[in-house]
């Protein structure tokens, strides 16, 4: 009956039921989410199921959000990791408030403010992903989370489009090889001559294994943030900044502006949706705007 179906449909809404079923339920009954946008939810949801299983909004408050905060960053987990996860913890608030399952005033986030992401200035230049490439790495784990940065850097890919290539994703086309891949976040498809950009360095990389899955076979990012410390403390390389892996993701597109490749065509390998996110990820080399100002001037 009517009435049958809408009890279920209000339990189901509950904000006493896990999480994820919460969740579930209101990417059922809501519209104007692209399906790649609730899988990004999805993955989030399993991120902080492994945290606090079976969580319900309802036992959630102000000291549950700050530890779950704090045991991201001890994960090693980037600030727009946590920035990311935090936003989707905050929408599901928001769905109860509309729903009327909560009050404005019942939701934690009245009292906790998201950290909002800094402009962040940490890029590794062209010449230190030489140096990079080409250091002997004793230790076969650091070599391995070496490669995937760098080809991260030579191709601009995010962490989560890193981890799902495949072989199929790389194909011969006459003479070159190219990568292509439809990005997670945006649905956007990137297509990126694998044996030009760069002067093909991450042919190079392929080279070194019997395929890409496994250079990219790893769980965490967290795992590859460690090992990237670690990589940069034994080799020195970067100096003192705080180098992630989605440095790399930056790192490519400053060295593409760096060797004036247009900006749409920047835009198009990174995958951006709008040409202002790819003009802040550009940080500029001072050789670059000097060079610029002499052939301006």
């Amino acid at each position: 009956s009517y009435q049958r179906l809408y009890s279920m449909y209000v339990e189901a809404l509950s904000t006493t039921v896990p999480l994820t079923q919460f969740a579930e339920n209101v990417f059922k009954t809501s519209s104007g989410r692209r399906q790649v946008t609730i899988e990004r939810y999805r993955d989030i949801l399993k991120n902080i199921n492994e945290f606090s299983p079976d969580i319900a909004l309802e036992d959630i408050d102000l000291t549950w959000i700050k530890k779950y905060e704090h045991w991201m960053q001890e994960r090693g987990n980037s600030e727009s990791t946590v920035w990311a996860r935090m936003k989707v913890l905050r929408m599901l608030f928001n769905e109860a408030i509309k729903r009327d399952l909560l009050k404005p005033w019942q939701t934690p986030f009245r009292l906790y403010e998201i950290p909002e992401l800094r402009y962040r200035t940490d890029v590794l230049r062209f010449a230190e992903m030489e140096e990079l490439l080409h250091f002997k790495f004793e230790d076969q784990k650091i070599r391995r989370a070496r490669d995937f940065f760098l080809l991260s850097c030579y191709t601009g890919l995010r962490y989560g489009d890193m981890v799902k290539l495949k072989s199929e994703n790389i194909r011969n086309v006459g003479e070159e090889t190219w990568l292509t891949i439809k990005t997670t976040k945006t649905g956007i498809l990137v297509q990126i001559p694998l044996t030009i950009i760069f002067y093909g360095r991450a042919m190079e990389i392929l080279k070194r294994y019997k395929s890409v899955e496994d250079i990219v076979s790893f769980k965490w990012n967290s795992t590859i943030n460690r090992l990237i410390k670690d990589m940069l403390s034994i080799s020195h390389i970067g100096g003192s900044q705080q180098i992630t892996v989605h440095t790399a993701r930056r790192s490519c597109v400053t060295a593409l502006a760096d060797f004036g490749v247009n900006i749409y065509t920047i835009q198009r390998i990174a995958g951006h949706a709008r040409i202002t996110t790819t003009q802040k990820y550009i940080q500029l080399s001072t050789a670059t705007i000097e060079a610029d100002l002499r052939k301006d001037g």
